[in-house]
């Protein structure tokens, strides 16, 4: 109950410890130390268990333009509306099996995915990396942006 209401509100927590610390005038017990100890532990370990990012969070990885550098604009256009439509797909997955998403102090520690899911990070990441290229090929063309 305590715990369900200190993850709702950030300061509950820091009030929490205070509170405790200024109406107990004596020491805590070795049990009372040993409590905490295995539910920071288990918050801790639940935090970097969350492995899954949403697909907005994920940044782009590193591909060249010159990989596109000699397509015509046209191609360069149908290559862009390809790659849109594969990342939106991608996204899709990766955000579909996201089942939860675990919050601590107001700081996204990540996400709970479902047993078994598939993890669509380095796609997304490729793919995103591909349509930046294609974008900036096409600007060093001088070519229409796609709307």
């Amino acid at each position: 109950m305590i715990l369900s209401a200190m993850l709702h509100e950030p300061h509950s927590l820091e009030l929490f410890a205070i509170s405790y610390v200024s109406s107990s005038s004596r020491q805590p017990t070795p049990e009372v130390l040993m409590r905490t100890a295995v539910l920071l532990a288990c918050l801790g370990l639940a935090a970097t268990s969350c492995s899954t990012q949403r697909s907005a969070e994920i940044g782009a990885m590193a591909v060249p333009p010159s990989n596109y550098a000699n397509l015509s604009c046209e191609s360069m256009t149908s290559q862009m509306a390809e790659e849109k439509a594969h990342l939106t797909t991608l996204s899709r997955e990766q955000d579909g099996e996201i089942v939860a998403d675990i919050r601590a102090f107001g700081a996204s520690l990540g996400s709970v995915e479902q047993q078994g899911a598939k993890n669509q990070e380095a796609a997304i990441a490729y793919q995103k990396g591909k349509i930046n290229a294609i974008d900036i090929a096409m600007r060093r063309k001088g070519c229409p942006m796609p709307s």
